[in-house]
């Protein structure tokens, strides 16, 4: 009871309960690694602001300064918090547009009147990730979860059919297949490509963006939408893999994907290649992120798995990054930078849950990256397509 009072109060007075809660073996580990001079294991073990009242100002200062040269937003934001994320992406906008428009009153106009139209609607960039950031994440948020519960209900038939649907596919893939996690993946990309084109949706209903894709019938969407329907059916066949979709920051290198068809329309190219071309564009694309992945958890080996159903491949998320075990065309290793999730943009989680994959990343695996490349790497990604493609074959001839 004495404990619970001194953070009532404690809290009331404006400290954090990760400080109140502190025991005072936890306070010797602190200043234990502090002496060590291992911040970053005060940041992984105890959390924010942890580490900004027993971290000394100096490194803090010298690291903000080399995170911001970086421009590792996600880390300042998980670092630092809001209010610095909020202040340096503000002064970024200004300083990387500049160049492109002109003084610096006509960016703060232009600014002033991009923020009026943000907080009536939200907008899409790039590849058609949905845009936001700090600079109206929270406003975003408060509508977005009333309009998400009104589409619930005014779509509802549309929702129930299309998870019936699905209930259907994954019922009859696990069914009539002994699949591994590869070859699961791998087969869900297949069947997706075969009935999907990649172009830019007309319509979409926020909160559900996988009603784009079709199932039984053709369907056609970009990344957001692939990513959304590969979560659904992913959980569906088992809800252990805990699938959720990650907003990231991807650049334009080609990668060697897993040997599967894929259906692109031409336009959508062209119009992504047009905005490209835009240096204002370009800066949000990279603040906000413009492409959509799938992550999924494997318990065996202790890791996060990232999926790309629009470019099929399978990455890892460790150590607060993603990174590919597909390379590009000169065997380069490739990196997704890590964005806003797109369930919290659009209301339907907390930012929380984001930065708890983030701490969840630092975990120690089961594997190492030599062996999860080995288990997960493109050579296993094509030789399970292969015995994929035996299988619909043998199915085939018995009907």
């Amino acid at each position: 009871m004495k404990n619970k009072t001194k953070v009532f109060w404690g809290e009331f007075a404006g400290i954090p309960k990760e400080i109140l809660l502190l025991s005072k073996e936890d306070i010797n580990d602190i200043k234990k690694l502090k002496e060590q001079q291992n911040y970053d294991e005060i940041y992984k073990k105890y959390g924010r602001n942890v580490y900004i009242k027993y971290v000394p100002k100096k490194y803090r200062k010298v690291e903000l300064k080399k995170l911001k040269k970086e421009k590792r937003y996600f880390d300042i934001y998980n670092k630092y918090g809001e209010s610095y994320y909020n202040k340096i992406l503000l002064k970024a906008y200004f300083e990387e547009n500049k160049e492109a428009r002109g003084s610096l009153y006509a960016i703060r106009k232009d600014f002033s009147m991009r923020m009026k139209k943000f907080f009536v609607r939200s907008a899409i960039v790039g590849s058609g990730v949905l845009s936001t950031g700090a600079f109206g994440v929270h406003k975003l948020h408060e509508g977005s979860k009333q309009l998400i519960q009104s589409n619930s209900v005014e779509y509802a038939d549309k929702i129930n059919s299309y998870m019936e649907e699905l209930r259907n596919y994954t019922d009859e893939v696990v069914s009539n297949n002994e699949y591994d996690d590869v070859e699961l993946f791998m087969r869900l990309y297949q069947d997706m490509w075969e009935k999907n084109q990649y172009k830019n949706p007309d319509n979409e209903i926020q909160g559900f963006l996988e009603l784009n894709m079709g199932i039984n019938e053709e369907g056609y969407g970009v990344c957001r939408n692939m990513a959304s329907d590969l979560a659904k059916k992913l959980n569906e066949i088992n809800p252990k893999y805990n699938a959720k979709t990650l907003i990231v920051y991807k650049d334009m290198k080609s990668m060697k994907r897993a040997n599967i068809d894929r259906k692109i329309d031409s336009t959508t190219i062209q119009t992504q290649e047009e905005q490209n071309k835009n240096h204002i564009v370009e800066v949000n694309k990279y603040i906000y992120g413009n492409h959509m992945i799938t992550l999924v958890d494997i318990e065996k080996d202790n890791v996060t798995l990232a999926l790309d159903p629009t470019n099929p491949s399978i990455g890892v998320y460790k150590d607060g990054k993603i990174t590919f075990f597909n390379k590009d065309v000169n065997d380069n290793t490739i990196t997704y930078k890590i964005r806003y999730n797109q369930e919290y943009i659009l209301g339907t989680s907390e930012i929380s849950d984001e930065f708890a994959d983030y701490k969840k990343s630092f975990r120690k695996s089961n594997l190492t990256m030599e062996e999860l490349n080995e288990k997960y790497g493109l050579e296993k990604q094509n030789k399970a397509i292969k015995k994929i493609n035996k299988n619909k074959e043998k199915d085939e001839q018995e009907r």
